[in-house]
Formats: structure tokens, sequence, C-alpha cells
């Protein structure tokens, strides 16, 4: 696209050529670094685009080698301008619009956030915009470097973050830290607890005393690791108390219960094929639609499509436009076969464990039975999982 653009503001030519060597005559184009493009075939010559700057130098040397040469067409903004030379409102509307778009590169009009999990694009940008770093902020207002150390502070998880401005896009690239970061800064004195009831299934710890082992249960709220290291002498007697942050990956099974259930007669939307559509145009905050009539269609779907305007994918600008589409549809009835309702509440279960998932939970065992009536069809049971645990919190010391 932005190829597409220079060519357009420097302008070029289409030409014919027709020359009894065409392997010599783009030889001569190469030698001389002329770039040229789309290239084909047409009644004995050939067709070509080339830069106007090139076409000049190209002319006598196309007389040296006997290559006939015609204008085809005449493109880009040098041959538009002279077009329009006399009409004195394209000139100052083409002034006024280049003004503008000049004027609006120097704000953010895109954000892009890629990386991020723990915490939602939308809880980012609410802190970008607090940080005023948002649409429509100058770009020079913003320090790139300022901004990746408060995002790191902002959200422990994010262990690295890069933040730069391209065209009028602020890019922000996130990696989180999904295992522990070993190298992190030294943690403030804190005892880990367990954050829900269940079997120890492993720890490991780095730092403090672990108060459980393996196979104990424990219930919410229990300490687990204590960051409180004794001290000893000689005799093996307790002389005092050392503190730290007390450290470990601890990985708990616990228990979740399962249930969902659904009717076996439902609605399903049939689309009649009939819609009308309408148009919509943002500018900045401002919104402007044309929606059709709603009472047109008595139940409908009303789909938008919004694009943003921009030269490329890093120069936008604060302009959407779109349109809407009121599609009709009717409700029929339908009702689940026993297979089908099996089916169906299958793929629910297994989307909801992928959901789990997700959040770094293991599956260790699944004992969910369906079951369906003449009514509907349920899930009922149990999942044994297997998941991080270590809640953090401060450290009251017991000595004076």
């Amino acid at each position: 696209m932005t190829e597409k653009i220079q060519r357009f503001i420097r302008g070029y030519v289409r030409i014919r050529v027709r020359t009894v060597s065409y392997d010599r005559f783009l030889n001569i184009c190469a030698l001389h670094g002329f770039y040229i493009w789309d290239l084909t075939p047409k009644e004995n010559a050939y067709e070509l685009n080339i830069s106007i700057k090139d076409f000049r130098k190209l002319r006598p040397l196309a007389r040296k080698t006997g290559a006939h040469i015609r204008i085809v067409k005449k493109r880009g903004l040098p041959f538009w301008l002279f077009r329009n030379r006399h009409r004195k409102a394209f000139a100052v509307g083409f002034l006024g619009g280049s003004t503008l778009l000049f004027l609006f590169s120097f704000f953010i009009w895109n954000i892009e956030i890629n990386g991020n999990r723990s915490a939602s694009a939308e809880v980012i940008y609410r802190y970008l915009k607090e940080e005023k770093a948002t649409y429509g902020t100058l770009k020079n207002t913003i320090d790139c470097k300022k901004l990746q150390s408060d995002l790191r502070k902002k959200f422990p998880d994010f262990l690295w973050v890069s933040a730069k401005i391209k065209g009028t896009s602020l890019l922000i690239d996130v990696k989180e830290n999904d295992i522990g970061d070993l190298t992190q800064k030294e943690l403030p004195e804190s005892d880990l607890i367990a954050g829900s009831g269940g079997v120890i299934e492993s720890i490991v710890t780095r730092k403090g005393v672990p108060q459980v082992q393996v196979g104990d249960r424990v219930k919410k709220g229990d300490l687990l690791v204590s960051s409180e290291i004794p001290i000893f002498n000689d005799e093996k007697e307790v002389t005092g108390y050392q503190y730290c942050g007390a450290d470990a990956d601890i990985f708990i099974r616990t228990v979740y219960e399962y249930q969902d259930e659904f009717p076996l007669i439902y609605e399903e939307k049939v689309y009649t094929g009939k819609e009308k559509s309408g148009l919509l145009l943002q500018i900045g905050s401002r919104l402007f639609s044309w929606r059709p009539k709603e009472g047109t269609y008595k139940t409908f779907d009303l789909v938008t499509e919004e694009r943003q305007f921009g030269f490329s994918r890093y120069f936008k600008l604060p302009f959407f436009y779109g349109r809407m589409r009121m599609r009709e549809y009717r409700l029929v009835k339908k009702r689940y076969s026993p297979a089908e309702a099996a089916a169906r509440m299958q793929e629910q279960m297994e989307k909801n464990m992928e959901k789990i998932q997700e959040k770094g939970v293991q599956i260790f065992e699944n004992d969910v039975k369906i079951e369906t009536d003449e009514k509907s069809c349920s899930a009922r049971g149990q999942f044994t999982l297997i998941q991080r645990t270590g809640k953090r919190v401060e450290r009251t010391r017991t000595d004076s």
C-alpha cells in the first residue's frame, strides 16, 4: 500500500513498446536501473508502467535501439494537478485536505496490543487512557521507554514490554511470565497460603519453610510455606528468626463440581434471504448512521461492518466507515434427538474444559455423565483438577 501511494505521488505512465528485440530492450532497462512493473503482451507489442523520471531517461535510449514507444495512460498526482490547474475549488480542497492529513499525522489514531493474556486489551486501553497515551494523543508527548516501564509495574505478569510508534499507530508487544521469573527482584517478606482446598500434589520450595508435604489435605487459607526461617545454634536450639519472601511451586488436586443443562425443544433462526442495508460514518467520537427502518421486518439481525480509514496498517486516521445489514429471519421450533443432544452437550463440556485448561489448570480426571430425558439434556459430575496454588500474603512478625 505504501509503495502504491509513493507511485501515485511521484506519477507514472503506462507505455506501449514495439521493437524487433524485446530482450534487448528489457536488458537496457535493467542495465540503467529502470524500474518497470505490470508488463503485459498487447497486439504485437508490450505494455508496461514506468515512473516519469525513468521515462525521460528511456526515450533517447529507445531511439538508438529502434524501439517505438507510445504513452497509453498518464497516472498519478502530477498529472491530476496539471489537469485541474484551472479549478480553484479543487486546488483549495486539495491543499486543505493535504494540510489536514499532515496535521493528523502528528497524533495517535490506532493502538495495537499483542501477546497479552492475563490482562484484557480493554483493561490495558483504560490504563493507557489514564496515562494519556490513547487515541488523539500527540505522538511527541508519549515517552515509549517510560510507558514500557509503567506497564511492567502496573501488570506484574508482564515479563517484557515493547512500546513503539509507527506512523499514527502505537504498537505494544507483551511477553508474559507464565512459569515465574527466576531473575525477578527480591520478594517482600510474605507467606504462601492455599487459595483453595484440596490435596497437595507436589511442592518445590525455593525460599521459606514448607508447612505441608505431598498428600496433605489443606483448606483454603491454610499456611503452605512460611517466610519465618529459624536460626539454630550448635545445640540445635532456636536463637532467632530470619525472614524472606516465600517462594515455591505448589500444585494442588481439587474437585470441581460440574453441572449443565438445556431443553430438547429449541428455536432456530431461518433466514429468509431478505435484507436491507444502511451506512455509518464516524469522525472522531461522533457517529453518523443511516440505518434501515426497524419496522421493516418483524424479526431481524443487525450486523455492523466497520473499518478504519488509513493509507497503510500503521498510518490510520480518525475516520471510520462501514455498513449495517438488517437480515430478516423467522423462528422455527425444533427438537434435538437423544444423539444430537448428547453430542451438543459433549461439545459444550469440551469448550468449558478448554477454558479451564487455558488458565494453566490440568484436568486429571473426568467423572461427568450426560443424561437425556423427555424434556432436557443434562450433564452432572466432577472434574478432578491439578492447579498451581500459593497466594502471597504479607508476613506479620512474631518477634519484637
